[in-house]
């Protein structure tokens, strides 16, 4: 079912490195307080004019 194929997937070392380097970059960042200037990358899939929640929480601290 096309429905299912969304959440369908399959994880393989590769995807764990990547995993394991985004924890590491983003504890650095969060540390070094360069989280919020990021660039926001939020997807809403199928909910137009959706803002991300973090990127609205993340407001406060600029």
């Amino acid at each position: 079912d096309d429905k299912e194929y969304f959440y369908t997937t399959f994880i393989d070392k590769e995807k764990i490195k990547l995993l394991i380097k985004d924890i590491k970059d983003y504890d650095e960042l969060v540390k070094e307080g360069k989280w919020v200037d990021r660039q926001c990358n939020f997807k809403s899939y199928g909910k137009q004019n959706a803002e991300c929640e973090y990127c609205k929480m993340a407001e406060i601290y600029k």
